[in-house]
């Protein structure tokens, strides 16, 4: 539930949008264990559009994330290895590898951003 409204509060479906509290509800469902809350709240530190840009944490969340099967966190991790970005290595065939595990769990940006 908590996620849902995080989502809500990002888009503004609901009728407000706040971005600010979407984070907030999304780090909460990411500490329950919600991994794609944890891939969102990623997303936003990676942007530092919301929150503060702290692309070595976005890492971490996008691996766990990802270890944990949710496909679009591969994707971001391979976005964070194409740019070497938070103090991973520039890696294309590290992002090319995440691209195509993300495709394989089903996630369409995984099979886009393969080429």
């Amino acid at each position: 539930m908590t996620t849902l409204a995080a989502i809500l509060l990002e888009s503004g479906h609901a009728g407000v949008k706040d971005p600010g509290k979407a984070a907030k509800f999304y780090q909460a469902a990411c500490n329950d264990g919600d991994h794609r809350a944890c891939a969102n709240v990623g997303t936003m530190f990676a942007e530092g559009k919301v929150l503060a840009q702290d692309d070595r944490h976005a890492v971490r969340l996008f691996t766990a994330a990802c270890d944990a099967g949710w496909g679009p966190a591969c994707s971001s991790l391979g976005r964070m290895y194409e740019g070497g970005r938070g103090g991973l290595d520039l890696s294309p065939s590290q992002a090319v590898s995440l691209y195509t595990k993300a495709c394989d769990m089903g996630a369409g940006s995984g099979c886009l951003l393969m080429g």
